[in-house]
């Protein structure tokens, strides 16, 4: 099950906030998704507001750098790379997710610019 769950946590990053398929949410997320990060509101749809949005002004290259799963919950390590006209912002993350009946339930993260002129523009971004 650990695998399965990692899997499903690795497709969110890669194709929903990398690859921008807002859409896919629907089949990952459960409909009372829970997002602990004040700046992401909760619940899917508005996990998907807010990706959208996002990306209709960013381009997100993820690498994934680590996954483990243990029981209902996932850990996943990350570098993203936030492209615009005009900038590119390295976010190193370490997010959290718990899986409940085969959908991702839960999230927490914290993140981090890499560099300081990254941190600072996320300072700004809140």
């Amino acid at each position: 099950m650990n695998e399965v769950n990692k899997a499903f946590v690795v497709e969110l990053y890669e194709k929903v906030i990398g690859g921008g398929d807002v859409a896919l949410a629907d089949k990952l997320l459960a409909p009372g998704y829970i997002q602990h990060n004040p700046n992401v509101p909760t619940g899917r749809d508005g996990f998907k507001t807010y990706f959208a949005g996002i990306h209709a002004r960013f381009r997100i290259d993820v690498e994934i750098l680590n996954v483990m799963a243990e029981d209902d919950m996932v850990a996943i390590h990350v570098e993203q790379r936030v492209r615009s006209r005009l900038f590119t912002l390295t976010i190193v993350a370490m997010d959290r997710f718990r899986i409940e009946n085969g959908r991702i339930a839960e999230h927490w993260d914290v993140m981090s610019g890499k560099s300081r002129f990254d941190r600072l523009m996320l300072e700004f971004a809140g």
